[in-house]
């Protein structure tokens, strides 16, 4: 009775700590965002009109981390939390906030997401295979969650949306410190939606896109080496950012655009300037994970040997979706459906 009354104790205290530092934490960087160097001016590429402060992961980060230590000090921390995971977090978590403070360079974002995606990957102790495959799925989703960031309230419902999922379709096979970290995470996400709500008043910011990709990615190679869910079962729950960032990078290329410059031409960007509004693009791809691609996810956990058909089947009309709304081509093409003509100057 006094260990059930010792861990309700403890989460309870993890919660109001979490909630409270997260809406503290986020109000002083809203009033001090200039004098931090962390504002995000609205340039000919941006999805929004007016300056707004960036690297609200930051504070969620922040929030969550002594949270983290009330639930889990009653277990062995450095079972939970091998330091050469702790470190690859933290390597990624240091170099999101120092691109947005000095917006670094592709390669040297690249050469540091190597090294930190190799500590990650590395505490799993995945086959030789497995740990290459992860290894890049780890630089390249960290890249996509990135590139997804770019309207109110999206990047945050997609983690808040993935995250349950996962935990609903493992059901209770998932470890109770796991599920209590988890929980408190999502909690400190709930808040920071509160300010990021459209029109935002503040953004997640690399640090925080980068902090959400690498805690889902952590979620997904653990489940999966505990064969708890499967690959396609993630790629399913994460159909819109995937499909999204893919069509776009690809039309791009075909058309013979600069496919690794910074631009505005993702499908989500496309339909929030259609729309004239973010919360519109934000609650749609949010219904959309809901209504169908978690069925899809979860047909594949029934029934695992079709789960490639279900992963194709859920992605073909998001792919669709994508062309329709013209991912990858300059605002102002003739056709939303086909690449235009090859032109170097663009």
């Amino acid at each position: 009775m006094s260990i059930w009354s010792n861990a309700i104790g403890d989460y309870l205290l993890a919660t109001l700590i979490a909630m409270t530092l997260t809406y503290a934490l986020l109000t002083l960087m809203i009033r001090w965002g200039a004098w931090l160097r962390l504002l995000d001016v609205a340039n000919g590429r941006s999805s929004h009109q007016q300056t707004v402060v960036r690297g609200g992961g930051l504070a969620v980060l922040l929030a969550w981390l002594p949270s983290l230590y009330v639930v889990l000090r009653r277990n062995d921390i450095s079972i939970l939390l091998p330091p050469h995971l702790v470190v690859g977090v933290f390597i990624f978590i240091i170099l999101g906030l120092c691109d947005d403070i000095f917006s670094l360079r592709v390669w040297t974002k690249l050469v540091w997401q190597s090294i930190a995606a190799m500590l990650l990957v590395a505490s799993f102790s995945f086959s030789v295979p497995t740990t290459l495959l992860a290894l890049l799925i780890s630089i390249w989703f960290v890249n996509i969650y990135n590139f997804m960031d770019g309207i109110d309230a999206l990047a945050s419902l997609e983690f808040l949306f993935v995250m349950a999922a996962a935990f609903l379709l493992a059901q209770d096979r998932m470890p109770l410190p796991i599920q209590g970290s988890a929980g408190l995470l999502g909690l400190t996400y709930l808040v920071f939606l509160r300010f990021n709500w459209p029109p935002a008043k503040i953004f997640l910011g690399d640090v925080g896109s980068y902090f959400c990709a690498v805690m889902l990615l952590c979620l997904m190679f653990y489940t999966c080496r505990e064969k708890l869910l499967y690959w396609h079962t993630w790629a399913i729950l994460l159909g819109v950012f995937i499909v999204d960032t893919s069509v776009t990078l690809l039309r791009r290329f075909l058309s013979a655009q600069c496919w690794y410059r910074a631009h505005c031409t993702h499908a989500y960007q496309h339909a929030a300037r259609r729309f004239s509004c973010h919360r519109k693009v934000s609650v749609s791809v949010f219904l959309l994970n809901t209504v169908w691609l978690f069925p899809w996810a979860l047909a594949s956990v029934r029934y695992p040997d079709l789960g490639s058909v279900f992963l194709l089947l859920s992605w073909a009309p998001l792919a669709a979706l994508s062309l329709f709304f013209g991912a990858g081509l300059p605002d102002g093409s003739t056709s939303r459906w086909l690449c235009k003509p090859r032109d170097s100057s663009i």
